[in-house]
């Protein structure tokens, strides 16, 4: 969870920074809030979790890894 929560917070803290700005409009309310749903949710969808990722890649074998990179 901790790994989850790193990745996370660094987009909720910007959004937040982003409010606390201000000259923050009613129309950049709504976009920094769609922004923010947006990319969590493309996280969600895509399953990336940043360095849990690294930690799983890590675990494959060397041969596996340049195959993957390769065919990326």
């Amino acid at each position: 969870t901790l790994n989850f929560l790193e990745n996370v917070l660094v987009d909720i803290q910007q959004a937040e920074l982003n409010l606390q700005r201000t000259w923050t409009t009613a129309v950049d309310l709504y976009r920094i809030i769609t922004n923010l749903m947006k990319k969590l949710e493309q996280r969600l969808n895509d399953k990336y979790f940043g360095t849990v990722i690294e930690y799983i890649n890590s675990h494959f074998e060397p041969e596996k890894n340049s195959t993957k990179h390769y065919q990326f």
